[in-house]
């Protein structure tokens, strides 16, 4: 250096913190914002099946508006509340109609007792499925929605003896023909 004193000026930045927005594991929005600033919240989100109730941070703790920048990032998740679903219950057909229930979208999916186990001669019950073939979820879906019961028949072995000998066997669906050996 010279023989002149020399000045340094530091200069600074506020850090950039941002405020995450998150839907369970999706991010919706960020919003940044210098240390010290403050963020409100954004418009609220969507969800089929489902009424937004406000924000709340990873302990459940509810957000207050504004929120203060610190040092750390910010994360906050939507509460959602389920909307009331009605799900139908049928037999094999939708003349078939055997039960009801409403549940909140989201909640563990509990089949009526009047339709928990139908009947039909000669099958098996597999189980409910809706009109594409999907099976019922253990949850309800977020909208209305029908199930069918699937059944599947049951297999009837005849075992033909003469005397003490086995002289064939015959495998067959409930209600179709025998053939003899």
């Amino acid at each position: 250096m010279g023989a002149a004193d020399v000045t340094f000026n530091a200069k600074w930045e506020a850090n950039q913190i941002g405020v995450h927005f998150m839907d369970g594991e999706n991010e919706l929005q960020v919003v940044v914002g210098d240390y010290g600033s403050k963020v409100y919240q954004i418009s609220n989100p969507s969800k089929t099946g489902y009424t937004f109730k406000g924000w709340a941070y990873a302990d459940g703790t509810t957000v207050t508006w504004p929120v203060t920048l610190g040092v750390d990032d910010v994360v906050v998740y939507a509460i959602w509340e389920g909307n009331d679903i009605t799900i139908n219950f049928y037999g094999e057909t939708e003349s078939d109609w055997l039960a009801y229930t409403t549940l909140k979208a989201g909640a563990e999916l509990v089949v009526p007792a009047d339709a928990a186990a139908p009947t039909k001669k000669g099958y098996t019950f597999v189980g409910y499925f809706d009109a594409e073939g999907n099976a019922m979820p253990a949850t309800v879906p977020a909208q209305d929605t029908n199930y069918f019961a699937r059944f599947e028949a049951v297999t009837y072995t005849a075992t033909f003896v003469d005397g003490d000998a086995v002289v064939g066997t015959y495998e067959g669906i409930y209600n179709s023909t025998i053939v003899k050996p």
